[in-house]
């Protein structure tokens, strides 16, 4: 059983026996799986992990692998992953579109995390006002949040 605080989305709990099975750690053709190689580069010097809900589940097993090789365990923070109308996480691979106003686009994922509107008129001024604006508590605990695309 791994227990663990998410920043985001709380308290979780995986029986890695029942929910996950047998981790791959080394692929057929000799490439290290990427369980065992972000749990090794994850442990190496990183104090906090943030990245997308989707991959909250895989979490536990890499703990597991930290605690497996005596390596330190970071602080995990999983941000919702934002998707298209048809609940496809959005990038290339989904041909999401292109950003063609970077402002507009950074206020919407702003605000889609939950943030207080920040009202400014240039990408720099924004991007200076965050830092103090930013309040983690107010994201959502949800694996993803639809936007339009």
């Amino acid at each position: 059983m791994v227990h663990f605080e998410d920043m985001i989305q709380g308290p979780q709990t995986c029986d890695l026996t029942r929910e996950a099975g047998d981790v791959i750690v080394h692929r057929r053709d000799g490439i290290i799986a990427y369980p065992l190689a972000a749990a090794v580069d994850d442990s190496d010097d990183i104090d906090n992990v943030v990245r997308g809900a989707d991959l909250l589940g895989a979490t536990a097993a890499q703990i597991a692998l930290m605690q497996g090789i005596d390596r330190s365990i970071p602080a995990y923070a999983h941000l919702p992953v934002l998707v298209d109308k048809h609940s496809a996480k959005l990038g290339k691979q989904t041909e999401a579109p292109a950003i063609t106003e970077p402002l507009d686009a950074l206020h919407n994922v702003w605000c889609a995390l939950g943030q207080a509107a920040i009202h400014a008129d240039r990408t720099e001024d924004f991007i200076a006002s965050v830092r103090d604006a930013w309040q983690p508590e107010r994201i959502p605990r949800v694996a993803s949040i639809r936007v339009a695309a």
